[in-house]
């Protein structure tokens, strides 16, 4: 039967061909040389290889089947070489050639040294750059007076997300417009963020500044770098009453000014500054970042920093202060560092993580509260995932890859720990509905696997079995990947319908897939002849990365 995913489509079968993986456009953002090489750029600002997606263009009319060009699939190297290919003959040729993938909205564009205008699809050779090579310079077609020569100035690979220029083409940056591919909306990404900015009803002043390279500063308004902005908020007057701030950052260009030591991002006592990226952009942080909690320990009100909608390639601490509450939402920070390491006092210090992509965290005794909700925490390239000892703990639909060394109270739902957990005090809180390895010192446990399903099993035969089986599977656990910290098809039900809600544990459970699926199938029943059977695929999962 088709419905149990191994049938086939055929004239009694209905194949429903779903994409899992929604794409994500990414405009103007800055391509990452390749070693010390001025020929050979990634598109991705961090240096990753990730693959390039379709931007989906819509069907305009109900009746149309849809294509490739209609989905939010993997872009493929035969497909585009075909269509530039016949582009430049028909070109020769004194003709033109009707566009799929590079018609007025392309699927993705290169920009030399800030250029307004993109490098023309027609000096665009696609071709296999997992070895790095420069293409040729120009390439011949033969049109009707002779050969007629067309000057290349990039190769692009879009299945490893590379770019080579040409020998004539050497250049002091590049910029890309392109989509990627990922499960859902977390961690920095240029998807729509609707979080709330500031309290409406609070009567504290209000300070915003823009930052952005693409439009030239205007005192007061806007500035060209992050640490310009950053600046002008620490020589603002002091004021009793205290103050928000708010810098947007309104392009996805790469950032690389330290904000540390002399440049930290102070905070002082009853004030609020967030730093954020306008929807539709997703900045890169290229640097360290460090927040203060500056002024007098004894105010009731420290002050509160909030970071929203980044892309942070360096280390995120807290420094020696006063600082009240660190917010990290819908941002990614790069695994190569410690996430957070927040030094001594700040005794009122909460660190909240949401909906994010974060590296291992440090987080020092005095810290006394932790919550992480909707997250991805990877601790594979550390020896944990999470060491807080004095913090009172709220972990929330969230995956943690690595150990969670020691926690002071831990309570969890709804989230999957690959490794070991350790609590300080286990006669307190409680872990809900969640994957928690054999061997953890956690506190009360209510329906968590693999030990609810190893109750009443004396077998110690049985026992090992079972537990070898009911271990979460993983598409990818490699960052970059599109299906990065995603549950594969051989995870256990166990897990992905452990949930309280029927939905899968850990980072997307919020995107509910479970229900999704389960309804659609439901309506298709009311609308299915006797005797036909309906089967869900994803072919975008089946893709090969390479």
């Amino acid at each position: 039967h088709m419905d149990g995913w191994r049938g086939k489509y055929n004239i009694p079968n209905i194949g429903i061909f779903l994409w899992r993986l929604p794409g994500y456009f990414v405009r103007r953002s800055e391509a990452r040389r390749s070693g010390s090489s001025q020929y050979y750029y990634h598109f991705d600002p961090v240096g990753l290889d990730v693959p390039l997606a379709n931007g989906a263009e819509p069907e305009w009319d109900i009746t149309h089947l849809a294509e490739e060009m209609n989905v939010p699939g993997p872009l493929r190297r035969r497909a585009l070489y075909d269509e530039l290919e016949a582009r430049r003959q028909a070109g020769a040729e004194g003709e033109t050639q009707e566009a799929v993938y590079f018609d007025e909205d392309p699927v993705f564009e290169v920009f030399r040294d800030g250029s307004s205008q993109p490098v023309p699809p027609e000096e665009i050779l696609i071709g296999d750059l997992s070895e790095w090579r420069r293409p040729p310079t120009q390439r011949t077609y033969n049109g009707p007076v002779g050969p007629v020569p067309v000057p290349i100035t990039v190769a692009v690979d879009p299945v490893l997300g590379r770019l080579a220029l040409s020998g004539n083409a050497a250049t002091e940056s590049v910029q890309v417009s392109y989509a990627y591919r990922f499960p859902g909306d977390l961690g920095g990404g240029p998807y729509p963020r609707q979080e709330d900015r500031a309290d409406p009803l609070d009567r504290r002043e209000v300070w915003l500044m823009d930052v952005t390279q693409e439009e030239p500063p205007r005192p007061g308004v806007r500035v060209g770098t992050l640490l310009d902005a950053v600046r002008q908020w620490k020589a603002l007057p002091d004021s009793d009453e205290g103050r928000i701030g708010i810098i947007t950052i309104r392009d996805s260009r790469t950032y690389t000014d330290n904000l540390w030591g002399d440049d930290s991002v102070d905070v002082p006592d009853n004030c609020c500054l967030t730093i954020r990226a306008d929807d539709g952009c997703r900045p890169h942080i290229d640097a360290n970042v460090s927040v203060d909690g500056v002024t007098g320990f004894a105010n009731p009100m420290p002050g509160e920093a909030r970071l929203e909608g980044l892309l942070i390639e360096g280390r995120l601490r807290v420094l020696y202060g006063h600082l009240g509450r660190l917010l990290l939402s819908h941002s990614t920070v790069v695994r190569t560092h410690e996430t957070l390491i927040a030094n001594r006092t700040n005794a009122f210090l909460s660190v909240h993580i949401h909906r994010s992509i974060c590296g291992p965290l440090s987080i020092r005794e005095n810290v006394p509260y932790l919550t992480i909700e909707d997250s991805i925490i990877d601790g594979q390239s550390a020896g944990h995932a999470i060491s807080a000892p004095g913090a009172e703990t709220r972990i929330e639909g969230s995956t943690l890859f690595g150990p969670v060394d020691q926690v002071k109270v831990l309570e969890a739902s709804d989230s999957i720990f690959t490794d070991p957990v350790t609590v300080e005090q286990r006669q307190t809180g409680c872990v809900r509905y969640s994957y928690l390895p054999l061997g953890s010192r956690a506190p009360k446990q209510f329906r968590c696997q693999p030990r609810m399903a190893l109750k009443g099993i004396d077998d110690p035969q049985r026992r090992d079995v079972e537990g070898s089986r009911l271990v979460p599977s993983f598409r990818s656990m490699v960052y970059g990947r599109p299906t990065f910290a995603m549950l594969g098809p051989m995870c256990p039900e166990e897990i992905l319908q452990g949930a309280e809600d029927g939905c899968e544990m850990g980072a997307f459970n919020f995107i509910k897939h479970q229900h999704r699926e389960a309804n659609l199938l439901a309506s298709m029943d009311e609308y299915l002849r006797f005797g036909l059977e309906a089967g869900i695929f994803y072919p975008d999962l089946s893709f090969r990365w390479r």
